[in-house]
């Protein structure tokens, strides 16, 4: 069997209960024609509106969306939506799994615009499109509205970014330490060339010697021995 959309849904439990569309309208501060409209889905009203949905109704907001007809009414109504934390953690579930907003909304079949409006917290996002979020993403009703998933992705990708720096910040000290060795060694080779320095005595120039490069010195030498 098909699952009924949350319209039909809500229009059953509602006939069910026993009350009318004038009984939801006046609850929820819509007109009876709005309620009309919306249970025929010809339009959708405000996600924020729903927890009181739910409670006129005897629903959780996990029974409204899993279509679920409890046996008991809830032990406590349902809170409140809070626009801040909805809009974090549909970043967390988008960040999870890779996507850019671009990618989301063609995955979700809405416009680019819509979902960055809804990342902005400008309006609360269509009940169409959280009902495709909780499909698409395995994500429960509870968890979405009520949840932190933000602090739970903050935590993955800081562990993420972790695994991936402690590696590389190994590589580069694997690799300083291998410069500072090469280092070392070209430094003593270096110093052990300087210390075999050999100095060479310049010729002396040929106003030094007496012709055949030997200095006059000895030229005279052998003058004096020739007179002797």
């Amino acid at each position: 069997m098909e699952t009924p959309s949350l319209a039909e849904f809500i229009a059953s439990v509602r006939k069910s209960k026993g009350l009318t569309q004038k009984n939801v309208a006046d609850s929820l501060g819509y007109t009876p024609q709005a309620i009309s409209k919306f249970e025929a889905g010809e339009n959708e009203i405000a996600l924020n509106v729903l927890p009181a949905l739910g409670n006129l109704l005897g629903l959780s907001i996990a029974d409204l969306f899993s279509r679920n007809v409890p046996e008991k009414k809830p032990a406590t109504p349902n809170a409140s939506i809070n626009l801040s934390l909805l809009v974090a953690n549909l970043w967390a579930l988008r960040s999870s799994h890779r996507l850019t907003q671009k990618q989301e909304a063609d995955l979700f079949g809405v416009s680019e615009r819509s979902v960055r409006n809804y990342g902005k917290g400008e309006t609360y996002p269509s009940i169409s499109f959280v009902d495709l979020v909780m499909s698409r993403y395995s994500v429960q009703p509870d968890a979405l509205f009520y949840g932190d998933l933000y602090t739970q992705e903050k935590a993955r990708r800081r562990k993420t970014g972790l695994r991936i720096l402690i590696p590389v910040l190994a590589v580069l000290l694997l690799a300083g330490a291998g410069l500072g060795i090469g280092f070392g060694l070209k430094t003593n080779q270096t110093t052990t060339t300087s210390s075999q320095i050999i100095f060479v005595v310049p010729p002396t120039s040929s106003s030094e010697t007496g012709g055949n490069g030997v200095p006059s010195s000895s030229n005279s030498v052998e003058t004096s021995l020739s007179s002797k």
